[in-house]
């Protein structure tokens, strides 16, 4: 497989984009989740009071699972000035994520004027646990590295207005165990960002899959791998995700599309089994079959040894309260 070159970036369209105000959290902790989020509309829509805010199916869906399963959305809309169409889908089971976003100007309003709009964001998280193959659990050291493989296909390409864009972004965070819930639930359902989550974060990494926004001028072909790899020191709780952006103005039409995919596969330590939440990410086996930790025997015999020797003492002490004369009261 052939190296991929990725510059590192963070543009304001690779945040979530969640709504603004919150849902009831789910009453059970999230250990994994599958998410989309698929935008559509045209320059004449107030962006924030319909999408943010009242999250008008119109130009905005959700959607999530947590048991294991698909999210998906898909969403077109044409207004007077602009149209635009954003598909997203996340696939814990076959470690796929997929988006693609497409606008189209239909008025020309000047070079400078975004028309349509089309974006498309997948997202899914899971939590890793991991055994030495003879059922032990594993020794992490800092120094063990382990490594997301993402296997990435797409093309893109922005129309010709000085605002035209058609930006592709990928992102991974390593969480320490336990903190997926607290994003999970702030991506799925809104509200407040949670506040423990940087002291909580092991490593992340964002790309832009094309560097700057000018280098999406010209169409480009992505086929490729990004190697991933970092040294959590621990079982860890992961997110990812990809998302699509465009605008275009002048009449023209400007394509972001990773519907071909990144697939995911993961590599643990060497002799080792991974146990995953979800049960479902490729070649990992479900946490809740993971082995139950027996103590060895040499634990076995210190505990009996313990028990021996607080056996002992006490019976020592019995014997001792029975030599020991009682002293009558005084009459």
């Amino acid at each position: 497989m052939k190296a991929f070159n990725v510059v590192r970036t963070l543009t304001l369209w690779s945040l979530p984009l969640v709504p603004l105000v919150a849902t009831p959290a789910l009453a059970d902790p999230i250990t994994h989740f599958s998410s989309t989020r698929v935008l559509a509309y045209d320059s004449d829509v107030d962006v924030f009071t319909e999408i943010f805010v009242n999250e008008n199916p119109t130009y905005v869906q959700g959607d999530s699972d947590t048991s294991g399963g698909t999210a998906s959305g898909d969403l077109t809309y044409t207004g007077a000035k602009g149209s635009g169409s954003a598909q997203a889908e996340s696939s814990l089971s076959g470690g796929t994520l997929k988006a693609q976003a497409t606008s189209t100007s239909l008025q020309n309003t000047g070079p400078f004027d975004t028309n349509g709009y089309g974006f498309a964001r997948a997202d899914f998280g899971d939590s890793f646990r991991t055994f030495s193959n003879n059922g032990s659990a594993f020794q992490w050291t800092s120094s063990t590295e382990v490594t997301f493989s993402i296997d990435l296909s797409g093309v893109a390409s922005a129309g010709g207005g000085v605002n035209d864009r058609a930006n592709v972004g990928f992102f991974i965070s390593i969480y320490k165990p336990g903190t997926l819930d607290s994003y999970a639930q702030w991506l799925i359902n809104g509200g407040v960002f949670p506040t423990d989550l940087a002291g909580n974060t092991i490593t992340s990494q964002n790309y832009s899959l094309a560097g700057d926004v000018e280098s999406f001028q010209i169409p480009f072909a992505v086929p490729g791998t990004l190697e991933f790899s970092f040294m959590p020191d621990g079982d860890f709780d992961w997110t990812a995700g990809l998302y699509t952006d465009t605008a275009a103005s002048l009449l023209g039409t400007s394509t972001a599309d990773f519907f071909s995919t990144a697939t995911f596969s993961y590599q643990g330590p060497q002799e080792t089994t991974t146990y995953s939440a979800s049960g479902q990410f490729p070649n990992t086996r479900n946490l809740a079959n993971a082995p139950v930790q027996v103590p060895e025997p040499a634990t076995f015999a210190l505990f009996a040894l313990s028990l021996a020797g607080l056996g002992l003492a006490r019976r020592r002490t019995h014997c001792a309260n029975r030599n020991v004369p009682h002293r009558e009261a005084d009459g």
